[in-house]
């Protein structure tokens, strides 16, 4: 037995690049560092961030060593370019495990630590958690080696079970900000996630020192603060007031802000040429933008075409409508219904194809949203031409994640959407009607609808959504969707292509049914699967 197992031990260490040949030389180093580096690039766009509990203190060495460091010490030093034996393979295959990729390639052996040192892209992507031990020496080297190529930083501090109290973590923040701020005119992006306000203040605070130099390169602006409740409650004059990146950051495109408010009247905010998205989320009242100051961030904004806001917005609508051109996605979450309403008075977005309504609430009845979204869409003083249909009729894409409505409603928004292309519906998070309603119908001659194939010759089809081509779709029964796709068909408006979490496992000959007569058919695992932004899943 034992043979047997080193024979195939044996066959598989030969047919290992990673392993040496018999002239002791590593056949992967036979590449050219040219191609080492496209790899490694290659590597660190595609490797999985690893787990905060699985970093270790990395790397001791300085910049310029000439061997490998203690954790490869297994390498021989007297061929320090290759990889001679079965061991070095199994080290390596052990620090793959805990070691940022960066950090990993640079450590199998002197050439790979010579490329990866030479190559200033593969040190850009900073990214700390706060159950970290003093991460610091990590970071300082990626500073040094990125040398002056933008940073892409990500702190995690979201973590409820971090290794420190509140106060450590906050001591440990600064400490970690007095590296990355005097770097801050290298930002290319930065996402900020806490449980603690106290932290993001503390950044706040950071970026907004009279020192620190311009964010001149800055394009993706993320904070984030993740709590059982929201925000601060404090008026926005209870607090200092603070200029981000020395009021100028001209190459933003995405800026979010959840739970996290600051001064809404910076200049960098109100004048933001290049932003293609904006996300206002989890504001309490008294911290929201005035009307003003809202308006002129929009105003701001002329290129923007994702706005995604929820629980914030404007403390109050005085103003005139505000002309949206190029706005194309509007996500509306977690507001109540009035809100909502208020909201979409005062917004003219004649370029919107996509519309996202997730409101999260069994309490609150969005039947008269519905109402004024079939209603005629808003049309703005600067618009030339007359808009008198409805913001649906021009959608292409509509998710529902959570809406709770009549079902006379439901019929309306339906009748409405004669051009949605794309539909995301959860079907056990809204009422059974908006299931219902995909049927083809037969107008019956009392004028009522049925949903069976009527005796009377002269009965003629019904269907809603007669653009519809894919159906992303939860909680419904395999048997349900076959039967579906079935009078779609018939109808002469075929799905072509159905996306599914299944309420139970699918029946084998649905299953077969549905991948031999649509385009594409493909279960999904999580009903909140993102799976249709921005993909042609033709």
């Amino acid at each position: 037995m034992c043979s047997v197992e080193n024979v195939q031990r044996s066959n598989v260490l030969q047919n290992n690049p990673l392993v040496s040949l018999p002239n002791g030389r590593c056949r992967i180093n036979q590449l050219p560092p040219e191609i080492l580096s496209i790899i490694f690039k290659h590597g660190v766009e595609n490797r999985n961030s690893p787990k905060p509990e699985d970093l270790v203190e990395e790397e001791q060495d300085s910049c310029d060593d000439e061997t490998p460091s203690s954790a490869s010490s297994d390498l021989s030093e007297e061929e320090p370019d290759s990889c001679n034996d079965e061991t070095s393979s199994s080290a390596s295959s052990d620090l793959s495990e805990c070691l940022p990729f960066a950090f990993l390639v640079s450590r199998i052996c002197k050439l790979w630590r010579n490329v990866a040192l030479e190559m200033p892209s593969l040190w850009t992507a900073i990214r700390v958690f706060n159950t970290e031990c003093h991460p610091y020496e990590r970071v300082v080297a990626y500073l040094e080696r990125s040398k002056s190529l933008p940073l892409d930083i990500c702190l995690d501090h979201l973590s409820r079970e971090a290794l420190w109290s509140p106060s450590v973590e906050n001591d440990n923040l600064k400490a970690l900000l007095t590296l990355l701020v005097p770097h801050l005119s290298r930002w290319a992006s930065i996402q900020f996630g806490v449980t603690c306000y106290d932290h993001m203040y503390t950044f706040l605070k950071a970026v907004s020192d009279p020192s620190v130099p311009p964010a001149t390169r800055l394009q993706d602006l993320e904070l984030f603060y993740s709590s059982d409740v929201l925000g601060p409650q404090a008026s926005l004059s209870e607090f200092p007031h603070l200029t981000l990146f020395g009021g100028f950051a001209p190459l933003l495109k995405i800026v979010v802000l959840m739970g996290v408010h600051i001064d809404w009247s910076q200049d960098w905010l109100r004048s933001a040429p290049n932003l293609r998205k904006l996300c206002l989320s989890c504001h309490h009242m008294n911290v929201r933008p005035s009307w003003d100051a809202f308006s002129a961030i929009l105003r701001g904004a002329p290129a923007l075409e994702t706005f995604d806001v929820g629980y914030s917005g404007p403390r109050d609508y005085p103003g005139e409508p505000l002309l949206l051109p190029n706005l194309s996605e509007l996500n509306l979450t977690t507001s109540p219904p009035q809100e909502v309403i208020s909201l979409l008075g005062k917004l003219s977005t004649p370029a919107l194809k996509t519309l996202t309504l997730d409101f999260g609430s069994e309490l609150s009845d969005y039947s008269g949203l519905v109402t004024r979204l079939a209603g005629p869409a808003t049309r703005a003083m600067l618009l030339p031409v007359e808009q008198p249909c409805s913001l649906l009729r021009s959608l292409e894409t509509l998710r529902i994640k959570d809406l709770q409505c009549d079902d006379e409603s439901a019929e309306i928004l339906y009748r409405e959407l004669v051009n949605l292309k794309v539909f995301d519906l959860p079907r056990c998070r809204v009422p059974w009607t908006f299931f219902e309603l995909l049927y083809p119908r037969w107008l019956t001659a009392s004028g009522d609808f049925d949903s069976f194939p009527p005796r009377h010759p002269q009965s003629r089809f019904v269907t809603f959504l007669p653009s519809l081509k894919d159906l992303f779709i939860s909680g419904a029964y395999s048997c349900d969707i076959v039967r579906l796709a079935v009078l779609r068909r018939d109808a002469g408006v075929p799905l072509r292509a159905i996306f599914m979490t299944p309420r139970h496992p699918m029946e084998p000959s649905d299953m077969a049914w549905l991948r031999n007569n649509l385009e594409k058919f493909e279960i999904i695992d999580d009903p909140n699967n993102e799976v249709l932004e921005g993909e042609d899943v033709a």
